[in-house]
């Protein structure tokens, strides 16, 4: 079970006072983190109990309780003719993406129920459903920015199929990330590439990896480089100009130097593997970075 906090330690650490409930607490995983001020924590319980937020860990097995199956929320709807949906189509046009992103991804957005006034991500792998996420659309919205269904970890890569196919993992933070370039780009819900999702791109054996997560994300980017290493025959350290950047919100240009250097590592390196042989376990390393544009 996840809920949302004003996150006590924004303050003490230098971002001010949170009054967005941005702490979000996981108590079946006893872990917390504040998508803010970057505090996390694996034991949410002894960590936040001098605060007066009070985590009750679960003792269900999660093995043993079925999850439902995945579904569109009641009230999703894709028609960009009503006054909200209006707003949502010239936010995600303002978002850069183009019309055909929007409706071959079948974005969408709710006006009621638990993803109201949020644009709606369908996530689908080999054309199932197995999850959604909903992004605010206002940043006044109460509660976190992005809201999802509770799926295991590794089930979970947006746009996996797609880079799959082309053999180059662009690794990104969040959906709309990866849609600015849907031909290679890949994003990890809830932010955080965890084992199993390097698992995942372990067993894919792609051809090429390019880390390209938010210029303010240095640190965990020198981790996630890391754990890529040994995981493909090159690793590209992809570095923004700023600590503002992302994939999501650069310029055209930029998103045109990732694309050529994408499509390079998807033709270059397709012969130096033989079909059925092993990823090596050592990986060139690369560093790219950014166009001035």
């Amino acid at each position: 079970m996840e809920r949302t906090y004003n996150c006590p330690f924004c303050v003490r650490r230098g971002k001010g006072i949170d009054r967005r409930r941005n702490l979000n607490v996981n108590a079946r995983k006893n872990m917390a983190h504040c998508f803010r001020c970057e505090w996390k924590t694996r034991d949410a319980k002894r960590a936040l109990a001098p605060e007066g937020i009070r985590v009750v860990t679960s003792t269900v097995n999660p093995r043993r309780t079925p999850l439902p199956e995945p579904a569109l929320p009641e009230s999703f709807s894709t028609d960009f003719r009503t006054p909200f949906g209006a707003r949502v189509l010239a936010y995600l046009l303002g978002r850069h993406l183009d019309r055909g992103t929007i409706f071959g991804y079948g974005l969408g957005y709710c006006t009621r129920g638990r993803y109201a006034g949020r644009v709606v991500i369908p996530i689908y792998e080999g054309g199932t459903l197995v999850t959604v996420q909903g992004r605010v659309l206002d940043p006044e919205h109460p509660g976190p920015k992005y809201l999802g269904e509770a799926r295991p970890k590794d089930a979970v890569i947006f746009n996996w199929d797609r880079a799959a196919a082309a053999g180059v993992f662009v690794l990104t933070e969040g959906p709309f990330d990866a849609l600015a370039l849907p031909e290679f780009a890949v994003a990890a819900l809830g932010k955080a590439w965890e084992p199993a999702h390097f698992a995942r791109l372990s067993a894919a054996r792609p051809r090429a990896i390019v880390v390209a997560l938010d210029g303010d994300a240095r640190a965990t980017q020198t981790g996630v480089i890391a754990r890529c290493y040994g995981l493909a025959p090159q690793v590209v350290d992809w570095h923004w100009a700023h600590r503002e950047d992302d994939l999501g919100g650069c310029p055209p240009s930029v998103k045109a130097s990732m694309h050529a250097l994408c499509t390079s590592l998807a033709s270059g390196a397709r012969g130096a593997i033989p079909s059925g042989s092993r990823t090596p376990r050592r990986s060139s390393m690369r560093s790219w970075t950014v166009p001035v544009s």
